[in-house]
Formats: C-alpha cells, structure tokens, sequence
C-alpha cells in the first residue's frame, strides 16, 4: 500500500471501519486542487479533494465549498453532496463527495437544451440572498465588504499588479485596462448579495444525454452579482456566443448595457485568472488576447 492510499484509508472515507479501500484513481483537473476517484468495498465510487496550495492562505476554502454546495442544493440547484470535509494527518484540507455520472461539458454538448437548463440553474442560484459582499466569512457566512465595489476594487487591484509585476502585459495595455475598470466598474453596484459560484467553467458541469447533472467546485463562492457567473462561463469558453441566451434564460433582456456590465466582469475576472496561470505556467495567450478584445470593445 503507498503512501497515498494509507492516507486516505485513516479518512475513513466510506464512515465504514470494515469497507476496504480496493482503488484511488487521480482525476486530472486544471485546479488547485488533487483530486481522486476513491472506490471501496459494498460502497460506490467517491470523490476526495486535498486541498494541497491554498491550505495555508485559505484554510477554510473547503469548508466554504461544502456550505455553498448545500445552500445551492437546498434552493434546487444540481450541486453534488458533500459528504465530509476536514484535515488529513499531514495538515492539509480535503472533502468527500458522492460520485455522479456524466462528463464535463464538452463544445459538441453547448446546445440549446444545455443552455437552457444552465441558465434556470443560475436562475436559482441568483435567487440565494446573503448578507455583505465578497468573500464569506466561515463562521457567520456573510460577506467580508460592505460593499460589492469595494470588494471588485480590491480583487482588481491585487491581480492587476501581480500582473505588472509578471510582465503579462505592456504597461501602456496595464494603463489602459485600470482605465477602463475604474471609470466604467461604478455601474457594476448592486444592492443586494446572491451567492455567486464564481468558477463557473465548462470544466466544472457535468453533463449527460443533453442535460446538465451537476455543478462542481464550489470552493471560490462569494457574495456578489449573479452576472459575474454568466460573464466567467463565456470567458472560460473563450467567447460571449451564448452569453445571451444565458441572461435571457434568467429573465434579462438583452441591452447595450448589459453587454458593457458583463464585458466589465470578463476584464475583472479574466485579470484574476491570468494572474493565476501565468504564476501557474499554464497557457495564457487565448485569455490575454480576449481581455485586451474586451477592453477594446467597452473603451
């Protein structure tokens, strides 16, 4: 037995002292995360995330992950259940999900009907009200911000620089990025909270047979605008084609307005991203190309 596998046999991860670990499984995945398909004796298939970089800089990403996925759950969302979450002997955090079927989605699976049955999800989604904006916190689970500009402001700012300091960007393209964010963002106020999933990538829905079966990864939710979900989910699939019939599906009509609130948070969030793969070494030239094409548009 490795040294992986008697690990994950002290989790205990089946709450069944006589079940026998039989296999681990490494799932590929672009996150932050190692995460493994755990089958065991007389019991199905589960899913162990460890939490291996961010234990330290956020030490209750998981914890947070699982109150969101029930909250998202509770209202009708197709979120999978977490089934355990805590520490492992060597200090790091994990979680514990039931294993579902399907795929993640696939370009050759973004029809209507998919679109559809995301945009009712989100529908759902938006309609969780919290208090505060932002980050949660893990004890009251409100956000952290009196206000949601305050929080887009400074998750800009500390992406922006990480960003000038990697060399991402020219600083004439840095310039005329904060320039925008900063003159046009004050549009981006809202009232109210709902919770935001906040990763919302192909990679992270499972489909099946044409329908939706789950959203995955619940780790980064927030307190915010519902709209940074459907602005995140064009920007991982590298264009805004259904990004209308995404708003539409929730209810919004589809105005020059909205298009500038939604370019704003692929600028916003697309900073973010970059800053993580370019410190990551993963490809970044598609997503750099889309927020300079986005800058473009609204400037």
């Amino acid at each position: 037995m490795t040294s992986l596998q008697k690990q994950i046999v002290q989790l205990n991860p089946f709450d069944d002292e006589e079940a026998l670990v039989l296999g681990v499984k490494r799932i590929a995945t672009n996150g932050r995360n190692k995460v493994f398909e755990v089958s065991g004796s007389g019991h199905k298939p589960r899913i162990l995330k460890i939490d291996v970089e961010n234990s330290r800089s956020r030490p209750h990403k998981l914890q947070i992950e699982q109150w969101a996925a029930l909250k998202a759950r509770a209202a009708g969302v197709l979120a999978p259940a977490y089934l355990k979450t805590g520490i492992t002997s060597c200090g790091t955090a994990y979680s514990l999900t039931e294993r579902l079927s399907g795929h993640s989605l696939t370009s050759s699976q973004i029809r209507t009907q998919i679109i559809r049955d995301l945009g009712l999800q989100l529908q759902m989604l938006s309609k969780i009200k919290l208090a505060g904006f932002g980050w949660l916190n893990p004890v009251s689970w409100q956000g952290t911000y009196s206000h949601w500009n305050s929080f887009l402001t400074d998750f800009f700012l500390e992406a922006h620089q990480k960003l000038s300091a990697m060399g991402a960007f020219t600083s004439g393209e840095l310039e005329g990025i904060q320039q925008v964010v900063e003159t046009k963002s004050p549009s981006l106020h809202v009232e109210k909270s709902s919770l935001v999933h906040r990763d919302l990538r192909p990679a992270n829905i499972l489909a099946e047979s044409n329908r939706i079966v789950a959203i995955l990864d619940w780790e980064n939710a927030i307190a915010g605008d519902p709209l940074m979900d459907i602005a995140i989910f064009s920007l991982a699939w590298g264009c805004s084609k259904h990004t209308r019939h995404l708003l539409e599906a929730q209810g919004h009509t589809w105005n020059l307005q909205l298009q500038e609130k939604i370019g704003l948070y692929r600028i916003i969030c697309g900073v973010a991203e970059l800053a993580f793969r370019v410190k990551t070494g993963m490809r970044s030239q598609t997503l750099r190309s889309l927020i300079l094409k986005d800058i473009q548009s609204i400037g």
